[in-house]
Parts: C-alpha cells; sequence; structure tokens
C-alpha cells in the first residue's frame, strides 16, 4: 500500500511538472499582431535575413517597406495589424492619395503606385508574416485573407533618338560631364542594373576587349560588351587619375577616393537631374532608366550612330 501511495505521488509530480512546463510554452496568439509587437519583429525579421545572406539591396527595400508598412498604421491610429489592416493598406498603395503618400506632399507621393510597386509590397510582407507563422508566433498569416494583386506590366515606351541626344547633350553639360556621359553611354549600351554599374571596379573594365566583367544578383558573374565610342568615353574619363585595380570605376562627387564608390541613390539622382533637364520635369529616375532599358532591348547590340 505504501509503495502504491509513493507511485501515485511520483506520478502526480511528474504530471504537474509537465503542465507548469507547457504553460511556459509560448502558443501562438492567431492571426493578429500589435503594432508594438511588430517593430521589434520587424527587426529581428531583418535580421535573420542578414543571417541567411539576403542582399544589401533586398534588406534595405523590406526595411523601407515595412517601415512604410508601420507608418500607415499609425496613421489609421491602428493598434494591431490583421487582415483588415492590411486590405486597407493594399487599397491606400493602390489610391491616388490627393494629400500626399507616407506624409510627404511631392507630386510623385500624390499618384497611384504601379502595379508592380504594388506586387512587391505585398510579395515582401507576405513574407514577413509567414516568418512569424514559421517562428510560431502567430497561427496564420493574415495576409492569407488579402488577395494577391495583378501584376500588370507596366508599358514603358523606348526612348526616340531625340530623347537619347537630348539626355546625352545633358549629360556633356553637367558639372561633371566626362563621368556623367560615360555612365549614361555605359547603360545604354549595356543594359546593366544600377547596382551592377556601381559595383564596376577598374580590375572589371577591359577597354581593348570593349567588355566588363558584372556582379549580377545572386552573386552571379557575367561578360557585358560596348561599344568604341563607350569605350573610348572611357578611356578619357579614367585617364584623369592613377587609380588602383580594385577602386572603384565610378565616383561620387564626394571625392575622388575609393571611399567614395557611386551609390544606387547617387545614380537615381543623376538619371533624374539628367531627365529633367533633357525631356521633361514629370519625369523620375525609375522611367527612365526602363526607359533607356526598353530601348536596348529593342536593338540589337551594335554600333549605334547616337552611342
Amino acid at each position: 500500500m505504501q509503495e502504491t501511495a509513493l507511485q501515485y505521488e511520483s506520478t502526480t509530480r511528474r504530471k504537474s511538472r509537465r503542465t507548469r512546463r507547457s504553460k511556459a510554452v509560448a502558443k501562438p496568439v492567431g492571426v493578429v499582431l500589435s503594432v508594438k509587437k511588430m517593430r521589434s519583429l520587424i527587426e529581428e525579421w531583418l535580421l535573420d535575413g542578414e543571417g541567411s545572406s539576403h542582399s544589401p539591396n533586398t534588406i534595405s527595400l523590406r526595411r523601407t517597406l515595412t517601415s512604410q508598412l508601420l507608418w500607415f498604421l499609425d496613421h489609421i491610429n491602428a493598434k494591431q495589424c490583421s487582415a483588415r489592416e492590411m486590405k486597407q493598406f493594399m487599397a491606400y498603395l493602390n489610391k491616388p492619395q490627393p494629400d500626399g503618400r507616407w506624409g510627404k506632399d511631392g507630386p510623385h507621393a500624390k499618384t497611384a503606385l504601379r502595379p508592380s510597386t504594388i506586387h512587391s509590397y505585398y510579395t515582401h510582407i507576405r513574407t514577413f508574416f509567414n516568418w512569424a507563422v514559421d517562428e510560431e508566433i502567430i497561427s496564420e498569416s493574415p495576409m492569407n485573407n488579402v488577395k494577391r494583386p495583378i501584376k500588370r506590366s507596366d508599358q514603358i515606351q523606348p526612348f526616340s533618338d531625340e530623347q537619347l541626344k537630348s539626355l546625352l547633350q545633358a549629360a556633356r553639360d553637367s558639372c561633371y560631364s566626362q563621368r556623367d556621359e560615360v555612365i549614361l553611354r555605359f547603360l545604354l549600351d549595356t543594359g546593366v542594373r544600377v547596382t551592377e554599374l556601381c559595383t564596376l571596379t577598374l580590375k572589371d573594365i577591359n577597354i581593348s576587349d570593349r567588355s566588363a566583367y558584372v556582379m549580377g544578383k545572386g552573386s552571379k558573374r557575367r561578360t557585358v560588351p560596348f561599344c568604341s565610342k563607350t569605350a573610348k568615353a572611357l578611356q578619357k574619363y579614367l585617364r584623369e587619375d592613377d587609380r588602383a585595380p580594385c577602386d572603384p570605376v565610378f565616383l561620387s562627387e564626394r571625392g575622388r577616393t575609393a571611399d567614395a564608390q557611386f551609390t544606387r541613390s547617387g545614380v537615381f539622382q543623376l538619371i533624374e537631374r539628367l531627365g529633367k533637364k533633357a525631356i521633361s520635369t514629370t519625369y523620375v529616375a525609375a522611367h527612365i532608366l526602363l526607359g533607356i532599358l526598353s530601348r536596348w532591348l529593342t536593338s540589337a547590340w551594335e554600333e549605334h550612330p547616337l552611342l
């Protein structure tokens, strides 16, 4: 009898310990997150992305998109984020905002976003909530009840010869004429991404072979050719400096050293400045770059008379 009683007491104690442990384990909280909780989780998600070797551009984009989501939730005085708030957010992206989007009052902040941009918001924010599900922070993503936006192709018309002439002339008339003309020619001639342009070093350029070795997405390298006029412009631009092979090809206005490498933001500002001077005040850098790319895609690689 005494042995049976001791066994019963021991079993009861084990069950009690298991109960306490199970209560101590955090359970998913459903499909709703408080805005306060989201702020800290987003930082954790971005840090997790860095640990998973996501590119700096991806991390930067995700930081921007999620900070704008948090701005919107504060704007509508939301204390939590559920499917309802996410539907409101997607509607906000789709509609023109006469008072400006994200608290800004510039002309581009008042227009509706492009379908591809809205799709990017949806994809990255959905990834964040899926991560929260995988981490057992919530049981289901609120984005499951938000319809995926239709990704319509942006209809960008290739630039005409006159527009290309105007862009090149605006580059020649700028304060840094040699650099700006080479950047514009290189984009027109090769169709490289802005990041690929910025990360070019002197050792990546082979002027005699008229080719460049660029680092693309996923750290994939490829060789792109360019024409003789672009090679001549590059040679003239690089003749001014005595730089090391690992130094960047294109330097910003901040200086003439390797730490003054041109950034994506700097290229966008340059292209927008040239576009406003040469084409129209309504053009923005992204549209100009797409126009350049469209022109490149619709033409076979050859010695174009304008280049």
